[in-house]
């Protein structure tokens, strides 16, 4: 009875945990929609997806447009504001209290499936340079981001690259490649211990 009882309270736990995250996401989200930005949510994954329409790669590139910028500004400024609340250290007076953490969001790069046509050089090294890219020009915005730390005080930011291997979509049309670049942030709680 005890095993089962220790098993009931740590799946509520991480059932609670997930709920923290979805919180964190919507939260998010809507400090990017009063800035007109479009963004949507995969709760299950828990992925804040940033479509080509609010943040536009043109195939093979990873350059950010002068006119996404403010969209990067304001995406760095939503995350200042909420990422410091699940981070380890002194937490803003703002933020709620939470017993969940997170352990780390990934900007997360894709592409389309058009090869690329340079030689040592693929999709999946442009997912890299998009997410790195996004990655830096947040940092420009808003230093305090590069400094967030998880419980284990490991940084709390991290980029990965998927290259056309995690579409949204099928890459059939020019419409469907267009929503398989993209950047989005996937947000990992940390695990009750």
């Amino acid at each position: 009875m005890y095993f089962a009882l220790q098993f009931q309270k740590s799946t509520e736990n991480l059932q609670n945990a997930e709920d923290t995250r979805k919180e964190i996401l919507y939260e998010v989200r809507e400090l990017l929609k009063k800035q007109d930005i479009k963004v949507s949510v995969d709760e299950e994954s828990g992925i804040l997806r940033l479509p080509e329409e609010s943040l536009r790669f043109p195939s093979g590139k990873y350059e950010i447009r002068v006119e996404d910028k403010r969209v990067i500004s304001e995406l760095a400024s939503a995350l200042n504001h909420v990422l410091p609340c699940y981070a380890s250290g002194e937490r803003p007076n703002y933020c709620r209290r939470s017993p969940h953490s997170l352990e780390a969001m990934f900007v997360e790069g894709h592409t389309d499936n058009v090869p690329i046509g340079k030689a040592n050089y693929s999709n999946w090294d442009l997912s890299v340079d998009r997410s790195v890219t996004t990655y830096k020009a947040m940092i420009d915005v808003q230093p305090a981001l590069e400094t967030l730390r998880n419980r284990d005080n490991q940084y709390l930011l991290s980029v990965s690259g998927y290259g056309e291997n995690r579409p949204i979509v099928n890459n059939d049309t020019e419409e469907r490649r267009r929503m398989n670049r993209r950047i989005d942030l996937r947000f990992v709680m940390a695990t009750p211990r």
